[in-house]
């Protein structure tokens, strides 16, 4: 009996040091809600992506942004889709502002995101709520550590930010269908 017990201690420690050792991969999930009252616009977000053992936040994640005017005298809706790879720049684009995969990163996002409002026929748009803007949808892409919530922010009114750990990890390339 202390020989089965004294076996099945050793196969449990490991067992149990195997799959310590193993690289282990969560999966997250995002969405978010965020008012810029002076450009008159409201930022919708859902994201999704993979967080790997040993990091804070996300290389590899997939966000759908859409901007909707808060009233009807300002701009159209529009949507936006990024995408984050391990060792890459982010990539944004938006078919229907036809704006083909770019670039987003520090010296260009704050620019495409301005550009897609005004293309999208926003009038009055407030720089820091452009900045503030450009932060939240790099924190969907980032995971829950990457969230923005109520306090965190000036520029923006926080009306959702759900962030949350558990989702299946997806595999291969981020997309839509992450989403």
């Amino acid at each position: 009996m202390l020989k089965i017990l004294l076996y099945s201690s050793v196969s449990i420690l490991i067992i149990h040091s195997l799959i310590s050792c193993q690289p282990f991969t969560r999966g997250f999930t995002f969405q978010g809600e965020y008012v810029a009252p002076q450009s008159g616009f409201l930022v919708r977000m859902i994201a999704r992506g993979n967080i790997e053992n040993g990091s804070d936040v996300s290389d590899k994640a997939f966000s759908l942004v859409r901007v909707c005017p808060i009233d009807s005298k300002n701009g159209s809706p529009f949507d936006l889709s990024l995408s984050s790879e391990p060792d890459e720049w982010i990539t944004m684009e938006s078919k229907v502002l036809g704006f083909s995969k770019s670039e987003w990163h520090w010296k260009t996002s704050d620019n495409l995101f301005k550009k897609a409002l005004q293309s999208a026929g926003f009038n009055t748009i407030v720089d820091e709520e452009v900045k503030g803007s450009v932060r939240v949808i790099n924190g969907s892409l980032a995971g829950p550590k990457g969230t923005i919530f109520q306090g965190q922010i000036e520029s923006l009114e926080v009306l959702m930010a759900e962030p949350g750990y558990g989702s299946r990890p997806k595999r291969g390339n981020p997309s839509m269908d992450w989403v």
